[in-house]
């Protein structure tokens, strides 16, 4: 715990030395492995990081946290598909609305209806509005629960449908969370990096803050 606090403050190189401290005492504590990874990972040491993580989930293999954070490892190191199933062992939003059709898990999705339900905050969702089009070219129509401030901006992706978060939905073939499309999607070569610009801001908009800017 002292080592937890000193890294939440900064204090890498102390937390660093609590963890190994431990360590010494119980080298086959899974979660001290992790927190030694978190600190290690924070300071950009991502080799010993990943070393750590791994040699915890050979004890816990289900243990949430390392795989989690093993996931944002990978996805910093761009080793997609590791990275992105590692994601998905976030706190998932929850559905309030009990959904009359099945998740979509990476079936193909041609000529099908894909209804998208937003999570997270307002960053997430802009960050994760752009595997719409990856979905897309594979053929499906898609629209997405979104948070109403959202829309305006979001109207820029072409072909894309909104959904209020009070309305129950219609027909669809399948549903998913926005942020757990690209594990789904489960494709190593999808580089987000060739996924921009994906989103452009209203021409009036934008001319009326480079106005009020100026002054």
């Amino acid at each position: 715990n002292l080592g937890n606090t000193l890294r939440d403050t900064g204090r890498y190189v102390e937390a660093e030395i609590c963890h190994r401290l431990l360590l010494q005492l119980q080298a086959d504590d899974a979660p001290a492995l992790v927190n030694l990874g978190n600190t290690l990972h924070e300071i950009g040491w991502l080799a010993e990081a990943e070393d750590c993580y791994r040699r915890a989930l050979v004890l816990i293999p289900q243990q949430v946290e390392a795989r989690y954070n093993l996931g944002l490892l990978c996805l910093r190191s761009g080793r997609w598909r590791e990275g992105w199933a590692g994601y998905e062992y976030r706190n998932i939003a929850r559905i309030s609305v009990p959904l009359p059709f099945p998740p979509w898990m990476g079936e193909p999705v041609a000529d099908k209806r894909l209804l998208l339900i937003a999570e997270q905050g307002l960053g997430d969702q802009i960050q994760f509005i752009r595997f719409v089009r990856l979905l897309q070219k594979r053929g499906a129509a898609v629209d997405v629960v979104v948070r109403a401030e959202l829309v305006a901006l979001f109207e820029s992706v072409p072909g894309i449908g909104f959904v209020s978060e009070q309305v129950l939905p219609g027909h669809y073939d399948y549903w998913q969370l926005l942020l757990s499309v690209p594990a789904c999607l489960d494709d190593e070569t999808a580089d987000i990096s060739e996924l921009v610009p994906y989103l452009s801001p209203d021409a009036a908009r934008r001319s009326a803050w480079q106005e009020r800017l100026a002054k």
